[in-house]
């Protein structure tokens, strides 16, 4: 097993998984409406787990992952993103720079959305907005 770390290489006998669909809501006709669960041998895990690890140990003594990379970093969590978020919008008045926001495609998540809340939320926003001279033209 460690020959084939060595080499770069994820043994074929550990790539098998149960792969079982688990319906989530609507038709059962349609397969948009299933997620796949798969459940792999412990093994092939404590070998993905020395994967993983060996990674983040050279991405992180080469220092090649950016300071503002938030995702599947034990040490990074949603509340430092957001706050880095925050402080950029906060910055622009200053500097009158614009900022992008990420679009992201989320078709179930927003479904399962009350959506009086997010308009009245999106209008308080937009109210922040307006007042500290970043509203929207």
């Amino acid at each position: 097993m460690f020959g084939h770390l060595k080499h770069g290489i994820f043994p074929d006998n550990l790539k098998i998984a149960k792969v079982t669909p688990i319906f989530k809501q609507g038709s059962r006709s349609s397969c948009n409406n299933y997620r796949p669960i798969s459940v792999l041998s412990a093994l092939s895990k404590i070998f993905e787990r020395c994967i993983l690890y060996r990674l983040l140990f050279y991405l992180t003594y080469e220092d090649i992952l950016v300071p503002n990379r938030y995702g599947f970093r034990s040490v990074m969590i949603t509340v430092d993103c957001l706050v880095d978020l925050i402080d950029e919008i906060t910055k622009l008045p200053l500097t009158k720079k614009i900022m992008p926001f990420p679009y992201f495609y989320l078709s179930k998540a927003f479904d399962t959305v009350n959506h009086s809340i997010l308009l009245s939320k999106l209008d308080m926003v937009y109210e922040i907005l307006k007042i500290s001279g970043l509203g929207l033209t």
